[in-house]
């Protein structure tokens, strides 16, 4: 479960960090009832069940449960929440705010979907990031 490819190996140790594309299938699980302090960086997805109070940058999606939180900045591909965030959020592609999603901050994304009952108190920018 924990372990590398040897062609995965070789891309750490020739960059010194890994080149996972977004679309990998490897995923951080962050199960309900954690709760981490601190910055977090991650180069695969994130799914997020508990508590982070810190920044997070991802290099793939960040994926939030109802109960999920954080208390800091988000840099990451993409986001869907259906949880609460303060702080601002920078995607590079496209976020997605279900109908419990609570979000006190910022966002810069390419592309925006908010859901009826979605609370979104902040100012939104929204642009190509290829231009």
């Amino acid at each position: 479960m924990f372990r590398k490819t040897e062609q995965e190996s070789n891309k750490v140790e020739k960059s010194g960090k890994s080149q996972l594309p977004p679309n990998s299938k490897e995923v951080c699980n962050i199960a309900a009832g954690t709760v981490i302090e601190g910055t977090v960086k991650v180069t695969s997805h994130i799914r997020l069940e508990g508590k982070i109070i810190g920044d997070v940058t991802c290099d793939g999606r960040l994926v939030m449960s109802k109960n999920a939180s954080i208390i800091g900045n988000i840099k990451c591909n993409s986001l869907l929440t259906e949880g609460t965030i303060e702080g601002n959020i920078s995607a590079k592609t496209d976020v997605r705010l279900h109908s419990t999603a609570s979000i006190k901050g910022n966002i810069k994304c390419t592309h925006i979907h908010i859901d009826h009952g979605a609370s979104f108190n902040g100012n939104c920018s929204t642009a190509d990031r290829n231009a």
